[in-house]
Order: C-alpha cells, then structure tokens, then sequence
C-alpha cells in the first residue's frame, strides 16, 4: 500500500497530498503504532471507529498492533524491531525522537507521524512534497513559542523573568528554546531553561523557578 493512499484513512486532514485508493477495502492491513508514552493512548478507540468508517474492521480487514516505550527511550529499538516483524503496511507515531527512531529503522515503510519541524529535521524533503517513506503533520512551534512570550509580556506588567520546561534529547527543542532566548532577550526578559526528560523531573524544576523568583524578588514574581 502507497503512503499516500494510506494517509487518507487517518483523518483526512493531513498536511500532505494523498489520493483516494485506500477507500478500497479489498484486502487486510496491517497498522504499527509506537506510542512515546501511554500504552493505551485514550484515542485509540476514536481511530477504530474512523477506520470503520471507511470499511476496515479488526478480525475482518484490519489488524493493528500497538507498542508503547512508556517513556522509556531506551526500548525504542526492541520495539521497533517488533513492529517491524509484524510487516506492517504503514507505522504510525506521534512525538519527534519517535519519528526520528523509525525514520532511522525503515526507508520503505509508510511512516505517519506527527512530529516537530519534519524538514528542518531531515525527516522529509519539503511539506508540500516530502518525498521518502514520511509523511503526516508537521508542528512548527518554534515561532509560536516567542509569540507565547509576547503575549505575556503584553499581559503581566513589568514581567522580568519566564521559566522553560525543555527536553534537550528531543531534537526540536534546542531550536524551540533559542528562538525564545532570542526573543526574550530583545524584550529584556530573562529566560531560566529547566531540564525536565521524564515526570519525575518535573517537581525538581518548579522548585528552582521558584527558588529563582524568590531570590529575584516581588518584581519577578509578578
């Protein structure tokens, strides 16, 4: 199956071009889902209705197999190469080191992900004609993170300081990151980068921006 007669079966608004064969339902497919995170991602249902919708029924023409990494980089490769046993005829994932990891792993399979800044990565040519075996949506965030700051600027009077949660190990975000640091700097705001990789992170980093704001003072806090 073409990855552009698949896509259509995924929600019909891909930012891609694609065609109507896959409306066709003659013949099995087989679906790969890596999952960054949840292993049972609540939306999962609403994709089997979709597909349903448009004539494919798991036990009948359908058969889907699921693999999350539940936030465990370290097992990519192990369940890639599980999907790829299962000879799927299209993978899909959502995150950017996911995209990345099976962009790496296969050159032929249809690969549908969402994933940030495809071109800028390397995972596809160009938006209007990715070439490869990728295709999906694409979430270009770098220039709406510093409107983000802007409207806060716009919004909190005398605003000195603003934290950021980031992932150095997801390839988009350094970008993401340096374009707010750039912004910030032209507005004379304060930029405090927090490393957050995983949940248990999280509470550690709050912790220093509040420490931060503390040493600061009321006009930070603000």
């Amino acid at each position: 199956m073409r990855r552009r007669g698949f896509i259509v079966l995924v929600g019909g608004a891909a930012a891609w071009p694609i065609v109507s064969r896959a409306q066709r339902p003659d013949r099995t497919v087989r679906i790969g889902f890596f999952t960054p995170q949840s292993p049972n991602p609540p939306w999962i249902e609403a994709f089997r209705v979709g597909m349903r919708e448009h004539g494919y029924f798991e036990e009948r023409n359908l058969i889907i197999a699921l693999r999350s990494a539940d936030g465990k980089k370290e097992r990519y490769r192990e369940l890639i190469d599980e999907l790829l046993a299962f000879k799927p005829d299209v993978l899909m994932t959502w995150s950017t080191p996911t995209s990345i990891a099976l962009k790496k792993a296969t050159s032929t399979i249809p690969i549908v992900s969402i994933s940030g800044d495809p071109v800028g990565l390397g995972l596809a040519a160009s938006l209007a004609h990715p070439q490869g075996n990728l295709t999906g949506f694409a979430i270009l965030s770098v220039d709406v993170e510093a409107k983000q700051l802007q409207i806060l600027k716009d919004t909190i009077s005398g605003l000195a300081a603003v934290a950021v949660l980031t992932n150095s190990t997801n390839a988009v975000n350094p970008a993401i990151v340096k374009s707010i640091r750039r912004t910030g700097s032209s507005m004379g705001i304060g930029i405090q980068e927090l490393e957050v990789q995983d949940a248990a992170q999280l509470a550690k980093a709050f912790d220093a921006a509040v420490r931060r704001t503390i040493r600061r003072g009321p006009r930070a806090a603000r």
